[in-house]
C-alpha cells in the first residue's frame, strides 16, 4: 500500500471514528407499547420511558400528533421541573393524557410521538409511532326519572331529551309504556308520547326532544301515579321512570309559565276563622313581563283532609302594567258546614287573562277553623223589593248553628207600626244551616214608606231561657194600594207692624182617606221676624176634619211685603205652603197742640219748626209780662 493510499485510508478511519463517537454522545430513545385502546369523550393514559444513552440533555420537550391529523402535533405539557432535564446514560417516565374527543368514529388511528433535549447547544431528538384504536360505543344519555303534576279532568304536557351519546349509530328508536296508570276505580291517565325528530335514526351527538301529554279522568283519585318508559333500538334500550301526581290546583291547567308572582299578604298562616265567617285577602301579584298584562285573580277554600275544594270562589279583573305589582282584596264567605278537624288552606291564582293554560300561578296559605261551644248566625234574610198595603209577604231568613252544640233556637220577627210579632222554634245540628219562613200581612191602613223589621234569633236553652241572643234587620218598602193621606193648608195673616207681635192662623184640614198627625213648623223668616212659638206644634186631625194652629211673630225693624214658608209633616211626606205679609210702621193720633201747629203751618205755610220757634217766643213774652203786672 502506497503512502498515499495509507494516509486516505487513515483519513477515512478516522472520521468514522470521529462520526461514530460523535454519535454514540448524542443518542436519545423513546421507549413505549406500539398499541393503545381508547374509548370516544375520553382521556387516555399513555406512559413513556425516554433513554438518554448520550451525554446530558436539558429542555426536554413532548410532542403528540392530533389524532385525525397527524400533521398537527400538540405540545405536552412536562409540570414536574425535575424531569425537563436527562443525565447522561439515564432515563426518564412520562405520562401523556392524550383526550379522545366525543363521538369520534371507532377506528385505528396512527399517532406520531416526538421527544427533544438540548446538548450544549444542539437539539437531540427521537420519535415513535403507535397505533390508539377508538372502540366503538352504544349508548344513550336520558335522565333516570321525569314528572308531571295534573288536575283531574285536565291535560298537561312535559318534556325530556334523549342523547345519542355514542359514537355510533342509533337506528330504529321507539319509546312505550311500561304500565297503565290507574286508581282502584279504573279511572286512567292517559299519556301520549311524540318525539321533536324522527326517531328512525339517531346520530352520534345528536338529541331529540320527547314530549309526554298526559290527560287525567275527571273522576281520578288524587296521588301518586307512576310507570317506566322504555326507550329502545336496534342498538340498545334504556329506561326512564315516570312520575304523575294527580293533586286538585286553583289553576285549571296547573300552574304553568313564569311571568306572575304572587304574594299572600293577608291571611297569615295559621290565622283562626270560625265557619260562615267572611276572610278578606289582601294580595300582590307581580308581572315580571316587559308588557302590560290584563288578569283574572281568583281564591277558594281547600279542605287538605278531604283533598277537595269548596268552590265558594272570589274572583275580581284587572290590569298590571309591565315589570311592575298589583294589588287586589278579595272576600271569602266560609260554608257553615266546615269540619273544624279538617286542615284548610286559602288558595289565590293569578292567570293571564284568556291563557290560563301557559301562565298561571298560585298560592296557598294555611288557616285553623274553630268552633265556639255555643253560637246560631243569621246568614242571610229576604223579603221581596216592595210590597203592597192589604197584602200579604213572606219574610225568609237562614240561620246557621256555628257552635259545636246541638241548638234550640227561638226565632222572632217585629215591627210595631204594622203590628208584626212572629215567633218560630226549630233546632239545629252541628254545623247545620236551615232557613226559616214567616207569612207577613202589610195593613191596608199603612202608610207608604220604608218600615224596619228585626229579625233575632235565641239560642243556648237552659233551664227554659235562652242565654244568647244575635238579631238584624232589614228594610221593607210599602207602597201601592195604600190609604192616602194628605192635607191642606189656608193661612189667615193680619196686618203686620214693626216691634209688635205678629198672629198667624193656620187652618189644616185632614184631606186623606186616614186619621194624620201632622207636625208644624215655620221657615224662612229669620231675617225679618223672631218666632215666639207655634201653638199647638201638632193636629191630630180625623179623616175629613179641620183644625188650626197660630204661628206668632214679632216683625224686626223692617217694612214692606215679607214671605216665610209653613208645612205640616206626616209620615214621611209634607205639605208646604208660602205667606206673604204686608209689614208697617204704626203712626199713633196728634194731640191738640199738635193739630193747632199743623192747622197753623197749613194756613201761613211755614213749617213746623219755624211755627214751634215762634209760639215759645211768644210764650216767653207772655210769661214775662205777668210777672210785671203781679209787681
Amino acid at each position: 500500500m502506497s503512502g498515499t493510499k495509507k494516509i486516505k485510508f487513515l483519513f477515512v478511519f478516522f472520521c468514522i471514528l470521529y462520526f461514530q463517537l460523535t454519535s454514540a454522545s448524542a443518542a436519545l430513545y423513546i421507549i413505549m407499547d406500539d398499541n393503545f385502546t381508547a374509548l370516544h369523550n375520553s382521556t387516555l393514559t399513555i406512559p413513556l420511558v425516554l433513554n438518554n444513552t448520550g451525554n446530558n440533555l436539558t429542555d426536554i420537550t413532548l410532542q403528540i400528533s392530533n389524532l385525525t391529523n397527524t400533521s398537527q402535533m400538540l405540545p405536552i405539557t412536562i409540570t414536574n421541573e425535575s424531569k425537563k432535564n436527562i443525565s447522561a446514560g439515564s432515563t426518564e417516565s412520562y405520562t401523556i393524557n392524550y383526550p379522545i374527543a366525543a363521538y369520534i368514529a371507532p377506528a385505528s388511528y396512527a399517532v406520531k410521538i416526538n421527544a427533544s433535549g438540548n446538548e450544549s447547544g444542539t437539539i437531540v431528538s427521537a420519535s415513535k409511532d403507535i397505533i390508539v384504536s377508538v372502540n366503538a360505543s352504544t349508548s344513550f344519555s336520558v335522565p333516570t326519572s321525569a314528572a308531571i303534576t295534573i288536575s283531574p279532568g285536565t291535560n298537561k304536557s312535559t318534556s325530556f331529551g334523549i342523547l345519542n351519546s355514542g359514537n355510533v349509530n342509533i337506528s330504529n328508536i321507539s319509546i312505550t309504556q311500561a304500565s297503565t296508570l290507574k286508581d282502584d276505580d279504573n279511572d286512567t291517565i292517559t299519556l301520549t308520547i311524540t318525539s321533536s325528530k324522527d326517531l328512525s335514526l339517531l346520530k352520534p351527538g345528536e338529541s331529540a326532544t320527547i314530549y309526554v301529554a298526559a290527560r287525567a279522568s275527571s273522576d281520578i283519585d288524587t296521588g301518586n301515579y307512576n310507570t317506566t318508559l322504555t326507550i329502545n333500538s336496534n342498538e340498545i334500550s334504556s329506561s326512564i321512570t315516570f312520575n304523575v301526581t294527580v293533586a286538585l290546583s286553583l289553576c285549571k291547567y296547573g300552574t304553568a309559565g313564569s311571568v306572575f308572582k304572587l304574594e299572600i299578604r293577608e291571611p297569615d298562616s295559621g290565622d283562626d276563622f270560625f265557619p260562615a265567617d267572611n276572610i278578606s285577602l289582601d294580595l300582590k301579584i307581580k308581572n315580571t313581563d316587559d308588557e302590560d298584562k290584563d288578569v283574572v285573580v281568583v281564591a277558594d277554600l281547600f279542605d287538605a283532609t278531604e283533598g277537595k275544594f269548596e268552590e265558594i270562589e272570589a274572583e275580581e279583573e284587572g290590569t298590571i302594567e309591565g315589570d311592575s305589582y298589583g294589588y287586589f282584596k278579595l272576600e271569602l264567605k266560609l260554608p257553615s258546614d266546615l269540619d273544624e278537624s279538617h286542615d284548610y288552606k286559602v288558595y289565590a291564582k293569578v292567570y293571564e287573562d284568556g291563557n290560563e293554560e301557559e301562565q298561571c300561578y298560585e298560592e296557598n296559605v294555611d288557616i285553623d277553623v274553630k268552633r265556639e261551644s255555643h253560637s246560631v248566625i243569621i246568614e242571610s234574610i229576604g223579603v221581596p223589593e216592595s210590597v203592597e198595603c192589604d197584602s200579604i209577604f213572606e219574610l225568609e231568613a237562614k240561620l246557621v248553628n256555628n257552635g259545636k252544640n246541638e241548638e234550640d233556637v227561638k226565632v222572632s220577627v217585629k215591627n210595631t207600626e204594622l203590628g208584626i210579632a212572629e215567633e218560630k222554634t226549630l233546632t239545629l245540628e252541628k254545623g247545620e244551616s236551615r232557613k226559616v219562613a214567616f207569612s207577613l200581612s202589610v195593613p191596608k191602613n199603612a202608610s207608604e214608606k220604608n218600615y224596619t223589621l228585626i229579625l233575632a234569633a235565641y239560642y243556648h236553652y237552659v233551664n227554659e231561657e235562652y242565654e244568647e241572643s244575635i238579631a238584624t234587620s232589614k228594610i221593607l218598602n210599602v207602597s201601592e194600594n195604600c190609604q192616602r193621606r194628605s192635607a191642606t193648608i189656608v193661612a189667615d195673616v193680619p196686618k203686620a207692624y214693626t216691634g209688635e207681635e205678629l198672629a198667624i192662623t193656620l187652618t189644616l184640614f185632614n184631606t186623606g182617606e186616614l186619621p194624620t198627625t201632622y207636625t208644624i213648623s215655620a221657615s224662612g223668616y229669620d231675617e225679618w221676624a223672631l218666632l215666639s212659638k207655634i201653638d199647638p206644634p201638632a193636629l191630630v186631625l180625623e179623616k175629613g176634619e179641620s183644625g188650626t194652629s197660630t204661628i206668632y211673630l214679632t216683625p224686626k225693624n223692617v217694612t214692606g211685603t215679607k214671605t216665610l214658608k209653613v208645612k205640616a209633616i206626616y209620615d214621611s211626606k209634607f205639605v208646604e205652603k208660602e205667606i206673604s205679609v204686608e209689614v208697617g210702621k204704626k203712626i199713633s193720633a196728634l194731640s191738640s197742640y199738635q193739630r193747632f201747629v199743623k192747622n197753623l203751618s197749613n194756613l201761613s205755610g211755614l213749617d213746623y219748626a219755624t211755627i214751634n220757634i215762634a209760639l215759645a217766643l211768644i210764650a216767653i213774652f207772655l210769661f214775662v209780662m205777668l210777672l210785671r203786672a203781679r209787681k
